[in-house]
């Protein structure tokens, strides 16, 4: 608004249209993830705490500490054993994530797979773009959580 005086009145408006369609966002992921609070699930690392947070998920852990790391030998035991112990069925990745760290976790145990496009690359740009991809990313998890396409 510095730079352009003449428009400060308009980016105020947007600003604050922006603030609002992203309170209507939140309190619609609360009600939206409000049946499933008790559900666990994991991430394969942990980029998604903020949604998870802001949603209400109940995140259990991450396959990995950081992304650019194998875990060790002990994480990957720790995170098995919560997940035959908790029945966690759900796991949130982004598209491309090493499959086989996730066999090797969940064993046996059935699990889904939420891919998550956390950096929206397949929602159309422009005002409502951020929106978009927030309620992308919650069909997604919703599927994971519930099964159900």
């Amino acid at each position: 608004a510095r730079r352009d005086a003449g428009g400060a009145s308009l980016y105020r408006r947007n600003a604050d249209a922006f603030a609002t369609r992203m309170q209507q966002l939140q309190e619609g992921l609360h009600a939206r993830f409000a049946p499933l609070r008790n559900a666990p699930l994991i991430a394969y690392h942990d980029a998604y705490q903020y949604f998870e947070q802001s949603a209400g998920l109940r995140h259990r852990g991450s396959l990995t500490p950081e992304p650019e790391q194998k875990p060790g030998a002990r994480h990957v035991l720790e995170m098995a054993q919560r997940v035959q112990k908790e029945g966690i069925a759900c796991l949130l990745s982004e598209p491309g994530a090493d499959t086989a760290l996730a066999a090797r976790i969940f064993g046996r145990q059935a699990y889904r797979v939420a891919a998550v496009d956390e950096l929206f690359v397949g929602v159309p740009r422009g005002p409502e773009g951020y929106a978009a991809g927030l309620q992308n990313m919650a069909g997604e998890i919703q599927r994971c959580l519930t099964g159900k396409p």
